[in-house]
């Protein structure tokens, strides 16, 4: 009774797996796969992996093995698999197609893995999709790609005729925009704009359902814009609408960052002066707020100096920004005060003002995060470059307890390397 039991489970097991292989077409070249779908007339399906893909992997074992799979493949499509890298392991039938592997993923801009194209015969894409998906979800995603009326192709014609209402287009720019098909997702995202926000009142365009086009399309708006305007002026409730409570600000700060400042840095970085940036900050108030002026000029000011290594005055902007946080350290405002003072303080700066301004810093960001071992690592720095030996000795021992404490191995090492050139007065800093 065992052995029937067995032999039961086993023809159920091969009724799904391993009956029926899925023909991969490993022994044609690209030309000769393109004449079998052309001949065949069927599709042209590539799966692109890597060998360190674990999702693509998992389509190996779980997906392509089950004979639904396999049949249903090998009737509606010639199929292929292309590696995306190269190993010392790889078959000689792999290395053949290194060449046309590499030109499709330039061609189709393909980034990530698995990464499923649809062609016919010309190459030209029908459908695509990427991830690992469960068989059921695998058919349903290849009817789709066999649909001229809902794949990539046919998407592409129905907003090529117009035929696309708001949803859809939203939908297809987002999708467009995961392919990397950026030019295509741009001008179709704008058509969306047109059709659902451009003279519209703000009713017909704020829902939470259309706030990814203001996440990824953003850039799309211009400061002249009523919906911009409009949202500029209603921040609170708009970011209530939106269930976002940063939502409008992000948005009137990309756009006033892409029209008022980025050209401005781009051609003085081109002419090689710097940039004017009262005239920034006026231009930005009479458009804005000085509020937001004076912030927005503020971080570029950092990041302009930053970039072009003048430390005086990128400690100097900093230190104004931080200043107006008024010693209230956030986590995030935290973290880039200690960074600030660690990567960018301590290694460009001599002055002794500056070190006890950064000082006060870390005395007050150490009594806020007291467990936290990188900013008391930092701490101790800035006192040791001040020549508070001493001090700074008793600081960089607080640090290696909560380091080791936090089981960090790492900066158990370095904060014990730091603690020795102390204690034996070496210099860690210029």
């Amino acid at each position: 009774m065992k052995w029937i039991l067995l032999l039961a489970s086993s023809i159920i097991t091969n009724s799904t797996f391993g009956q029926t292989r899925t023909n991969f077409n490993e022994n044609l070249d690209w030309e000769q796969i393109k004449l079998k779908s052309s001949s065949e007339n069927k599709i042209i399906f590539i799966d692109f992996y890597a060998t360190w893909c674990g999702p693509c992997k998992k389509m190996d074992s779980e997906v392509y093995p089950s004979t639904v799979i396999s049949q249903y493949l090998n009737k509606h499509f010639t199929s292929i698999k292309l590696q995306a890298d190269s190993s010392k392991n790889d078959t000689e039938e792999i290395q053949k197609r290194y060449n046309i592997a590499r030109r499709l993923l330039k061609k189709y801009k393909i980034r990530s893995f698995p990464t499923y194209l649809f062609l016919d015969a010309d190459e030209n894409i029908l459908h695509r999709g990427t991830g690992y998906m469960a068989p059921d979800s695998f058919i349903a995603f290849c009817n789709t790609a066999r649909d001229i009326n809902s794949n990539y192709a046919g998407q592409l014609i129905r907003y090529n005729s117009r035929k696309m209402n708001p949803d859809e287009l939203l939908n297809y720019a987002i999708t467009l925009k995961s392919y990397r098909e950026d030019s295509l997702s741009q001008k179709v995202a704008n058509s969306f704009k047109e059709k659902a926000i451009d003279n519209r009142p703000p009713e017909d365009y704020l829902h939470a359902k259309y706030k990814p086009f203001f996440n990824t399309f953003g850039s799309l708006l211009t400061r002249k814009d009523s919906a911009t305007r409009y949202i500029y002026l209603h921040r609170q409730k708009v970011d209530s609408i939106m269930k976002d409570s940063g939502f409008s600000d992000q948005l009137i700060r990309q756009i006033a960052i892409q029209e008022l400042i980025s050209p401005v840095l781009k051609k003085a970085e081109l002419e090689k002066s710097t940039p004017d940036w009262d005239s920034i900050k006026k231009v930005i108030t009479r458009s804005w707020d000085n509020s937001l002026a004076s912030d927005l000029v503020l971080r570029y000011q950092i990041n302009w100096y930053s970039e072009h290594e003048d430390w005086n005055n990128a400690i100097r902007y900093h230190m104004e920004r931080l200043d107006k946080m008024n010693n209230k350290f956030g986590v995030w405002e935290a973290f880039e005060a200690n960074n600030f003072v660690f990567l960018t303080v301590l290694k460009y700066s001599n002055d002794f003002r500056i070190l006890k301004k950064a000082r006060e810093y870390m005395q007050i960001i150490t009594a806020s995060y007291p467990d936290d071992h990188a900013k008391m690592d930092t701490y101790a720095n800035v006192l040791y470059k001040l020549g508070e030996k001493t001090e700074a000795i008793t600081v960089e021992k607080k640090a290696l307890l909560i380091s080791e404490k936090n089981k960090d191995d790492a900066s158990t090492a370095e904060i014990k390397k730091t603690l020795s050139k102390m204690e034996a007065n070496i210099p860690i800093w210029n």
